[in-house]
């Protein structure tokens, strides 16, 4: 539990697909830069690691068949792509104990809505992990998860890809409801048990509606042994939350006597290199 002592957390980044949405043309998904504006992609990265992120999640948000129908490179190659740019962005950085985060999206269909079935899921997602894995990521993050299949499907589709080679961290971040309430349509501790189940070595949160209102989510994993992600975004586009108001929500959970320890944190859409300087420079 948090006794309000110890080291801040570890600095993820911030809203990359937010940061680079400017940089498309005509196009809607901001994958399709890794093989049009390569440079865009290595140079959001880089402004995050400047602001102080030692982590970053790979441009790969949205490579499923639906955001990719348009674009004259595959899932799979999308994806390495992707993950090639981040190891790029490190090199240049020249700080070599940068993680990078294979960011695994939840994509447009809903196997729980009966939209797409688990099986096409499962091998969409096997695509994308092997993708990434060949390209150099040193984890996986299955993100923004509402749908507890989809979270099941992304998970055997990295087991598919890497086979009996499955030594890469797994990493699930879940959007809730505002206070915490509930993950998509189930009650959040019903959703929490069933992620725990896949073993991930992190759990956690993403996106959401802001920095507001976790305060039951966190509790609901106080007994999660793994690291403990808090990624949320920085509110809409007409009520966006400054950097130093962020990361004063931010930091009252970490804060916050009985809730349990955040290992890891960062934001989500719309949080800025600024935002995330604003976290890397809170007093501890």
């Amino acid at each position: 539990m948090n006794n309000s002592t110890g080291p801040k957390p570890k600095l993820l980044d911030g809203g990359l697909g937010t940061f680079l949405l400017k940089q498309l043309s005509g196009l809607t998904c901001t994958d399709t830069l890794n093989h049009s504006n390569p440079q865009a992609v290595i140079h959001g990265h880089t402004t995050f690691l400047a602001a102080g992120a030692r982590y970053l999640t790979t441009n790969t948000f949205c490579c499923d068949p639906l955001s990719l129908e348009n674009s004259e490179h595959g899932i799979k190659a999308t994806s390495q792509r992707g993950a090639e740019l981040a190891v790029a962005a490190r090199a240049a950085f020249g700080i070599p104990d940068i993680e990078i985060m294979g960011s695994l999206g939840p994509g447009w269909l809903s196997p729980e809505k009966g939209e797409i079935s688990l099986k096409s899921l499962i091998e969409t997602y096997a695509l994308r992990a092997e993708g990434l894995s060949t390209g150099g990521v040193d984890a996986f993050l299955i993100e923004t998860v509402q749908d507890l299949q989809q979270a099941e499907a992304a998970c055997l589709g990295i087991e598919k890809a890497l086979g009996n080679d499955l030594r890469t961290p797994i990493f699930i971040t879940a959007s809730v409801s505002q206070y915490g309430t509930r993950i998509g349509h189930h009650g959040l501790k019903t959703a929490l048990d069933a992620l725990q189940n896949l073993a991930p070595a992190g759990l956690g949160f993403n996106c959401g509606e802001g920095p507001e209102g976790l305060e039951n989510a966190l509790s609901t994993l106080s007994g999660f042994q793994g690291a403990l992600l808090l990624k949320p975004n920085a509110g809409t586009p007409e009520n966006r939350w400054t950097p130093d108001a962020f990361a004063r929500a931010l930091s009252a959970y970490w804060r916050t006597p009985g809730l349990p320890r955040i290992t890891h944190w960062g934001g989500c859409c719309g949080a800025t290199p600024a935002h995330l300087e604003a976290l890397h420079t809170l007093p501890v």
